[in-house]
């Protein structure tokens, strides 16, 4: 009895975060939409951005702790014994002197050949500085790296909370519907006996992980345009829009016909 009641019990619909309310047809009244597919962004659509960033900051962290801290360093060298090797200090740090350069930046020289030329000579040199020295000798790679590779990354990780927060698209039986904002709304919508066209674009990286962009076109003169980014599985989700959408026309020329 008990398998006879769980078989006869009606199955849970599958509920939708959007609820239609409907939409007013030529006569007046009040049509009903049944929500087809809804859903968010998908962040996988960001992958080839992500990639891109990760050989960007490893890039410039090369470049950065590497050639810039050399760079910003060259305004003094470090002073060697006869055999080659450095000099260090009570704590182990290497011992390092100030170079000269001069005026024509022709010619750099030491600090103790600096000190053994003549005062009118000495006018003609001064101490050498690099680009980034008001940076700080100790911090100049740390400063460069940070600007130059954590604002894109902190632009692209906005980016995509933003997106994979605010950005949502519903498919119901007669419209297509574009949501997207956190603080200010905004929502886009084309009825689907408008669409006059329907294309998908797929980068390699895209292709592989099943994530895409659909683009609608329509006759719709406010919104003749749509762009659905992060969609999963796009090819399947365009051929669902394409045959709902031929329906409606097909019912909508079929009740002309029948006026």
């Amino acid at each position: 009895m008990g398998d006879e009641e769980k078989k006869d019990a009606p199955k849970k619909e599958k509920k939708f975060p959007f609820q239609p309310q409907g939409i007013p047809g030529e006569d007046g009244k009040v049509i009903k939409e049944t929500v087809q597919w809804e859903e968010r962004f998908n962040l996988r659509a960001m992958t080839t951005s992500f990639v891109i960033l990760v050989l960007w900051i490893i890039g410039w962290g090369w470049l950065s702790f590497k050639v810039f801290l050399g760079f910003a360093a060259q305004s003094e060298r470090v002073i060697k014994d006869a055999t080659g090797n450095p000099i260090k200090d009570e704590a182990g740090n290497p011992v390092k002197e100030k170079l000269y350069v001069s005026i024509d930046g022709k010619k750099t020289i030491p600090k103790d050949e600096y000190d053994l030329k003549e005062e009118v000579i000495k006018d003609s040199y001064k101490e050498k500085t690099s680009a980034f020295a008001f940076l700080g000798k100790n911090n100049v790679n740390f400063y460069i790296f940070l600007v130059i590779a954590g604002l894109p990354f902190l632009m692209i990780l906005y980016r995509a909370i933003y997106k994979k927060v605010s950005v949502s698209y519903v498919l119901t039986d007669y419209r297509l519907i574009v949501r997207e904002g956190l603080f200010i709304k905004r929502e886009y919508q084309i009825r689907l006996i408008q669409i006059r066209d329907l294309a998908v674009y797929q980068g390699l990286v895209q292709l592989m992980l099943g994530v895409g962009t659909i683009r609608v076109f329509s006759n719709d003169a406010d919104t003749p345009e749509l762009h659905m980014d992060g969609i999963r599985d796009p090819v399947h989700r365009k051929e669902i829009i394409y045959k709902i959408s031929e329906q409606k026309k097909v019912e909508k020329e079929f009740y002309m016909g029948q006026a």
